[in-house]
This record gives structure tokens, sequence and C-alpha cells, in this order.
């Protein structure tokens, strides 16, 4: 008897913050309030110079009624 293994690798939109299946589940949260970076998944976004805008948009007020915003 051979035992055969697969490997599924799969690839999830993020905004750099947090996946965005995440943000659609979170409650009181509309579809269109979501947001991913286009041109990246959740394994790369460490190196991308999108996430730094998309921090720098939160943490500046931009997203989220500026509930994340730092002074």
């Amino acid at each position: 008897m051979q035992i055969v293994t697969y490997k599924t690798r799969t690839f999830f939109p993020s905004d750099g913050v947090v996946l965005e299946k995440s943000q659609k589940a979170y409650p009181g949260v509309k579809i269109s309030d979501t947001y991913h970076m286009k041109h990246n998944n959740h394994m790369q976004v460490r190196n991308s110079s999108e996430t730094e805008q998309c921090l720098r948009r939160l943490y500046d007020g931009g997203w989220y009624d500026g509930f994340f915003k730092l002074k």
C-alpha cells in the first residue's frame, strides 16, 4: 500500500493588518468597508512598501473612523 500526500498552498488577500476574510467576519463591518492590498498576499506583506502605506493610513486615522489613530 502506497500513501500519497498532497499539499495545497492558499493565499488570502490582506489589508496589511488583518486578512480580508477576518475584516468581513468582524461584527458591524460592511463589505464595502473592507480593503485588501492588490499586489500582496498575507505571506508578502512584511517586505512590501504597500504595507507601509496601509499602516500609515491606518495610524493616521484614515480608516475605521480614526479608531486606530496615533497622536
